[in-house]
């Protein structure tokens, strides 16, 4: 048996080899659940935090309130994925447009979808991990993201960076839990009782890649693999559902409908819930009659106490946490607070620039993980070439463009620019149509523009036709083409 066997029977049977790596998936598996905000689990981590200081019972009639702040403030700086990035292949720094179109076609079907989520867990998590496997059904390459916190790794003791073991837990058909392995020779199963055993698909135990198929997104390196979440994110978002929930419990509905106080109002009752108190109903179809009473007794009362709820104090301490959060996140605190404000639009404009600084301090992670992505997908897909696949040269590189973030212009500035574009016959109405519904041609466009203005101008208006008219009236003289019918020479 060897070492690395050895390490893994022991990963399977204990599940974590220290408590150092137990305690960082633990804290990945919170931040992960707060990005999903997936109720059983958030209630959960707010009860853990509700009963230090209230008893058991307390919880179970509370109303328990949260939001999702996580999921906003990562998809907001996650950027460079907006748009789908364009990957070209190149051989000796010249595109071979051949194997790009192949490379394209055969990825999976929503890469983008796959690089937002990769991006989004990366920033949330530090690093995520995405498998690459060859699907024979489509015969395509496959991504598969999913949260850190269900991986462990042993990494090489000189480079860091470099896993030497990785092991995750899967149900298999059989209905039974093993620890998956791989390493970059073997790849097998382990029983909870220590057993190594192959895979259904893997008689052999060995690993036919010669590499561990697992790409990395590191978005800031730190002192192990992992790095740490987004814990002051995290803990930010705990304490607000927290306060959200007394200000629920404790100021609307205890401290605006208060509580009844009831003395001697039924003597000759004994039904008890706990000793001294008792629970009774109140309201116009429950009057409280009080009978046979002595004149030795405290006089019956029936008191409505309310305190003194402070909702706005609450409400104010809530949108001070989501700003603070927001403008160490480098957002606009704005645009997270529950009371709606106008933006204006050099706001919108400040807006842009932090995005394309985030954008732009994320460029690099991402393009090394793009670069690792393609040559294990390059591995994988070559091995397959028995299953039909086409061979991707080995001095093959991939060239990653990723989608620029528009600068949002102010209504003056775009109004601006139209005019100077105009004037010197860059654009012309048509582009701007186009612009604003890129699903329209050229034909179409023109035609639009000719509906609007009939809209706009009243019949038998003596106003002259201004540039857009001027330009549909040369168009259609051309040999009495419908706009449709024009070819690109008559309508340059």
């Amino acid at each position: 048996m060897t070492e690395l066997q050895e390490i893994a029977i022991e990963l399977a049977v204990k599940g974590y080899l220290t408590g150092e790596d137990e305690q960082r998936a633990s804290d990945q598996e919170k931040a992960y659940w707060y990005y999903e905000c997936e109720k059983k689990y958030i209630a959960k981590y707010l009860d853990d935090v509700l009963v230090i200081s209230f008893e058991d019972e307390d919880l179970e009639e509370m109303q328990k309130a949260y939001i999702n702040i996580t999921k906003k403030i990562i998809n907001q700086t996650s950027v460079i994925y907006r748009q789908p990035a364009v990957r070209k292949i190149k051989i000796d720094d010249k595109e071979n447009e051949e194997l790009t179109s192949y490379y394209n076609e055969h990825l999976p079907s929503n890469i983008n979808t796959k690089n937002k989520k990769t991006h989004r867990l990366s920033k949330l998590l530090n690093k995520t991990l995405t498998r690459v496997y060859f699907d024979k059904e489509q015969k395509r390459i496959q991504y598969l993201i999913e949260p850190s916190h269900v991986y462990r790794v042993v990494v090489d003791d000189e480079y860091r960076d470099k896993i030497k073991l990785l092991a995750y837990d899967k149900m298999l058909p059989d209905g039974v839990a093993y620890t998956i392995i791989w390493t970059k020779d073997e790849n097998y199963r382990i029983t909870k009782d220590g057993k190594i055993l192959s895979l259904p698909n893997n008689e052999s135990k060995k690993n036919p890649y010669g590499i561990i198929p697992y790409a990395a997104l590191e978005m800031e390196e730190m002192y192990d693999y992992w790095g740490s979440p987004q814990n002051d994110l995290i803990n930010v978002n705990e304490q607000i559902n927290l306060l959200k929930t007394l200000l629920i419990n404790d100021h609307v509905i205890l401290g605006s409908g208060g509580t009844i106080l009831g003395v001697n109002l039924t003597p000759s009752k004994r039904g008890k819930e706990k000793s001294g108190s008792r629970r009774i109903r109140t309201g116009r179809r429950h009057p409280i009659l009080v009978d046979d009473l002595r004149n030795d007794q405290v006089p019956p009362s029936l008191t409505h106490i309310t305190s003194n709820p402070q909702i706005t104090e609450m409400m104010n301490l809530i949108d001070w946490e989501i700003k603070s959060i927001a403008s160490m996140k480098g957002l606009d605190p704005n645009a997270f607070l529950t009371e709606v404000k106008a933006t204006s639009g050099f706001s919108k404009v400040m807006d842009g620039i932090v995005q394309m600084e985030i954008r732009q301090d994320d460029i690099e992670p991402c393009r090394e993980y793009e670069t690792e992505l393609f040559e294990i997908t390059k591995i994988i897909n070559n091995y397959h070439v028995r299953d039909g696949m086409k061979m991707i040269p080995k001095e093959a590189k991939i060239d990653i463009d990723f989608a620029e973030i528009e600068q949002i212009k102010t209504f003056s500035e775009e109004k601006e620019e139209r005019e100077f574009n105009k004037e010197h016959n860059l654009e012309t109405p048509i582009d701007w149509m186009i612009q604003k519904n890129p699903d329209l041609d050229e034909p179409e466009a023109i035609e639009q523009l000719r509906k609007n203005r009939l809209i706009n101008t009243t019949e038998g208006s003596n106003e002259k036709p201004n540039m857009v008219e001027s330009l549909i009236s040369k168009l259609n003289k051309n040999n009495g083409k419908k706009p449709e019918q024009l070819t690109e020479v008559e309508t340059s």
